[in-house]
């Protein structure tokens, strides 16, 4: 008799087992089914390229003044249409003694390297490259000795909605 009850009161745990994994299973589904649906997994947010330049800083005074070589040495290709550079505190030396702000000129990436970005690419900032922001004559010499320049990663795509500095240069 006592083999007989065992066995009745082992039956129940069966049955609830299973009504538990099923439902578990059921709301795992669901929530995967709803993740796909609504659109959550379309909502990554876009990394920024990751370029590796080298910065050659010409200190030199004489002809054009200043100047910064950059070699993209590799990591990411960026397409032009997607960054560009700021310059900031540099100053164009005018014959006239007068000192303005120097800014890049167009869209120098175009110019001098193309569409696509790669390795190997090269670009030059120097007194050809940049515009002063005054109508005065231009500029003689080109001083960088303050100056930054930032390359600014501004994705094409509607979804992001944001601008990354992935690459900065400073003399200091």
């Amino acid at each position: 008799m006592v083999r007989g009850r065992l066995r009745r009161e082992n039956r129940g745990v069966s049955p609830v087992i299973s009504v538990v994994l099923l439902v578990a299973i059921t709301v795992i589904l669901a929530a995967t089914a709803g993740y796909v649906v609504f659109g959550l997994a379309d909502e990554t947010k876009a990394v920024a390229p990751q370029p590796a330049i080298t910065a050659t800083y010409d200190r030199t005074t004489d002809g054009d003044g200043q100047a910064l070589e950059l070699v993209f040495e590799g990591g990411d290709t960026l397409e032009e249409k997607n960054v560009y550079f700021v310059l900031q505190d540099a100053v164009a030396v005018n014959p006239s003694g007068s000192d303005s702000a120097a800014e890049i000129d167009g869209n120098q990436i175009d110019a001098q390297i193309g569409s696509e970005i790669a390795a190997g690419a090269t670009m030059t900032i120097d007194a050809d490259a940049t515009t002063v922001d005054t109508t005065s004559s231009p500029s003689e010499k080109l001083d960088l000795s303050d100056a930054t320049l930032r390359l600014v990663w501004d994705p094409a795509s509607a979804d992001i909605q944001e601008t990354e500095t992935i690459w900065r240069w400073s003399d200091s």
